[in-house]
């Protein structure tokens, strides 16, 4: 599988995920692969599959960003960093993942999921394999909150 084709399933995940379920237009940037990021004030959420490939989806935000896909999702408006917050980000990682793994995989392929792994803070690295296909897509809520989209296949 290639960066391209990935990238391009990432851009139809999450537009029908959030087109569907969120709510919220949003920007696509151009695909990046980074081995490592050091991430500021962010929340970011992991789900692994494993069986005849290795795979993790990962949704990195803002806690700007975190806040309004929260507020959309819970249908209220929520205004500070709380559990809901939280499970909203891995809600949506796994609404991701289950987008891509009906993209990626063909009906002799067997993916088992984890349960979505959420982590929070001030200020933390992430560091991705660097033998593997890596595709982030940066984007954009309307106000210029930030998160990004990631998947990684071995």
């Amino acid at each position: 599988m290639t960066q391209k084709q990935l990238a391009r399933w990432m851009a139809e995940s999450i537009k029908e995920v959030f087109k569907t379920m969120v709510g919220i237009p949003l920007s696509l940037g151009e695909i990046t692969s980074k081995s490592s990021e050091e991430l500021v004030d962010c929340v970011s959420a992991v789900i692994g599959m494993a069986g005849s490939m290795s795979v993790l989806v990962d949704v990195c935000c803002s806690r700007s960003a975190g806040l309004q896909i929260a507020s959309a999702l819970y249908n209220e408006e929520i205004r500070e960093m709380n559990e809901e917050v939280l499970d909203a980000i891995g809600e949506l990682v796994n609404m991701l993942t289950g987008v891509i793994k009906g993209k990626i995989s063909k009906p002799e392929t067997h993916l088992a999921l984890t349960v979505p792994f959420i982590i929070s803070g001030d200020r933390y690295t992430i560091k991705r394999p660097l033998n593997a296909t890596v595709a982030q897509l940066p984007l954009l809520l309307p106000d210029k909150s930030k998160f990004e989209f990631t998947v990684i296949i071995r």
